[in-house]
């Protein structure tokens, strides 16, 4: 809604020399220095300072403190002109231009930086898991910290903004970034997982693709549904809606736990590609795929019969809750480096586990002949 024009800004200080309403339109001022009308729009009485604030309107009033010039201090004989005048002239006006321009530029700079800092602390937000309260009076902080930033003193990012922020702003545009990445990649897998939500009373079907982009796997959040019933249908239905947006020829395999009815889904999703020739069939390697690749490497580093899964929980249990054994570790080998946590079902995110383990071998032999003297 816009401010109507206040008659009390007359009498003020500031503004008594210049300031006069605009007849035809209460929610606009009138500057009799520079016989022109501006808006007030949404700011009020902030609207006349930034008026204020301008060179042009600096000018006029410097002009009128001056005192009252006639017609003929505009004509002077030649000799009363200095030489060079016209230049200064032009020097003048060249000056007051820059600095016109220099102010519209800052302000579009400033405005661009308070953006900038509002995206950085919403991602910042998002990265550490802030909730959006805990930005209520950050803005205070800023200030109190940064008193020599412009940007700090206009901070103006609380709770409800750092919301539509995050999720009107943000999330788009990495949502966008991700579809592309699943255009160019020649194929991916889809999982999904349900749970209740205690906040909506709704069941919470998560999404997650998985796809190899440079040189690496990932694993990617997609987008969440919500449902009442959660029969194969159900199911289904909210399945088709999550992926509308992707290639589904390129989906390789549908990852999930073990209940029935997602048996029962991937049969129907199944049945649906096979009546289009188009779209290849699933690689079937179970419900999760995650906990079945990992079981199938460990199965086969059983068979080795090399007992590395044992070794490595015994390395690291040597020194795990045990001050006095890692701190004659150091003393004898002069490193602190220690074994990391073997982890029995997840066989494939243990390769940092065993190149640790290579790494300080023989610091392990060190330390190990070093006790059995003593």
């Amino acid at each position: 809604m816009a401010v109507r024009f206040n008659r009390e800004w007359i009498t003020k200080e500031d503004y008594k020399e210049w300031l006069l309403p605009e007849e035809s339109d209460n929610t606009k001022a009138r500057c009799k220095l520079c016989q022109k009308s501006f808006s007030l729009s949404n700011m009020g009485e902030p609207a006349l300072k930034s008026h204020a604030q301008g060179s042009k309107h600096k000018s006029a009033l410097l002009w009128k403190k001056s005192g009252t010039v006639s017609v003929r201090d505009f004509f002077t004989k030649p000799e009363d002109t200095p030489a060079a005048s016209t230049s200064q002239t032009d020097e003048l006006i060249r000056e007051e231009e820059k600095a016109t321009e220099k102010a519209s530029v800052s302000k579009f700079v400033l405005k661009k930086e308070q953006h900038k800092a509002e995206i950085v602390w919403a991602l910042k937000s998002v990265m550490s898991h802030f909730s959006y309260n805990s930005t209520q009076d950050i803005g205070d902080v800023f200030r109190v910290m940064f008193p020599d930033s412009k940007t700090a003193q206009l901070w103006s990012c609380g709770p409800t903004k750092l919301s539509y922020l995050i999720t009107f702003g943000i999330a788009p545009y990495v949502r966008e970034l991700l579809l592309e990445d699943l255009r160019d990649t020649p194929g991916f897998v889809l999982s999904f997982d349900e749970s209740f939500n205690q906040e909506l009373q709704q069941e919470q079907m998560d999404f997650v693709v998985r796809y190899f982009h440079q040189g690496k796997v990932e694993s990617r959040y997609l987008t969440s549904a919500f449902l009442g019933h959660t029969r194969a249908e159900d199911l289904k239905r909210k399945f088709e809606e999550a992926t509308k947006d992707l290639d589904m020829r390129k989906l390789a395999q549908v990852s999930m736990d073990g209940p029935n009815v997602n048996w029962k889904l991937l049969d129907a999703l199944a049945e649906d590609r096979k009546s289009q020739d188009q779209y290849p069939d699933f690689l079937n390697v179970g419900s999760c795929s995650l906990h079945v690749v990992h079981g199938a490497f460990r199965s086969g580093m059983m068979k080795t019969k090399w007992g590395i899964d044992s070794m490595l929980k015994a390395i690291y249990s040597l020194f795990s809750e045990s001050p006095a054994k890692r701190e004659d570790f150091t003393v004898i080998t002069g490193t602190d480096t220690f074994p990391l946590p073997f982890c029995g079902h997840r066989w494939l995110e243990d390769r940092q586990v065993a190149e640790r383990a290579l790494e300080i071998w023989p610091h392990l032999t060190a330390y190990i002949t070093e006790t059995l003297k003593k």
